[in-house]
């Protein structure tokens, strides 16, 4: 049975989400759920949810894969990846290149520009 502050898997946007209340009127039952992925509160019905919670299953390629992602995304947030102990310090434009390849899951890109203008920074970091 489906308690509140117990999660479960709402089927019709596949996201765990956590009950918060348990709602009946005139013999339907529908719950008001809060899903911690975009913060959001909405109401579903009960036919809408598994109690099980839904259990997802990774590769570990693409666990590996979403790790180092996380870390070069940590180390961009404070808008320089070498260490200053290297005496690297990006320009705006290498730093617009890699903030336009971070924007998106591409794997591949290839660095294109005039001569001179760092594409070995921008490849470095």
């Amino acid at each position: 049975m489906l308690e509140t502050g117990k999660f479960a898997f709402d089927t019709s946007n596949s996201a765990s989400v956590q009950i918060l209340e348990k709602i009946k009127a005139w013999g339907y039952t529908s719950y008001r759920v809060f899903n911690p992925a975009t913060g959001t509160v909405y109401k579903v019905t009960a036919d809408q949810l598994k109690e099980d919670g839904g259990t997802n299953t990774y590769d570990e390629n693409y666990l590996r894969y979403v790790t180092l992602l996380s870390k070069i995304k940590n180390e961009t947030a404070g808008g320089l990846l070498s260490s200053l102990a290297s005496g690297v310090i990006p320009l705006p434009h290498q730093l617009h290149v890699l903030n336009r390849a971070m924007e998106s899951n591409t794997i591949r890109y290839i660095l294109a520009d005039e001569v001179g203008l760092g594409k070995t920074i921008e490849a470095g970091i």
